[in-house]
């Protein structure tokens, strides 16, 4: 089942709750805020086990969907639950790394069917 909000299309994969950008460019602050409304609402109604958040959309993104991201990942853990990203352009991939973000504070993974398959 594939549910769509303004800015994520949410569909159940496996034992994954998949959300995917809607939006190309993550730029628009207004845009990012309603990006983090969504993906806060889904994880508090859903309570996923595992969320993976697939950037396969996206190819400019603002440094302040960080905050959302983080956001996200508090309401996740606070139900037991895990998150990760993926399909991360390489600009993308390389600004999270620079940010020390990659590994340490978000599993990242090449590819969706990655996110899903580590255990």
């Amino acid at each position: 089942m594939t549910k769509s909000n303004r800015h994520i299309r949410v569909e159940e994969q496996a034992d994954a709750t998949v959300v995917t950008f809607v939006d190309f460019d993550l730029l628009d602050h207004l845009v990012i805020n309603e990006v983090r409304d969504e993906l806060v609402q889904l994880a508090h109604a859903t309570k996923p086990r595992k969320l993976v958040v697939s950037f396969n959309n996206v190819r400019r993104c603002s440094t302040a969907v960080v905050s959302g991201l983080l956001s996200t990942k508090k309401v996740v853990s606070q139900h037991g639950g895990e998150m990760r990203l993926c399909n991360m352009s390489e600009a993308i991939r390389e600004a999270y790394r620079l940010l020390r973000l990659d590994g340490s504070v978000f599993p990242i993974y090449n590819t969706l069917s990655e996110a899903i398959a580590d255990a």
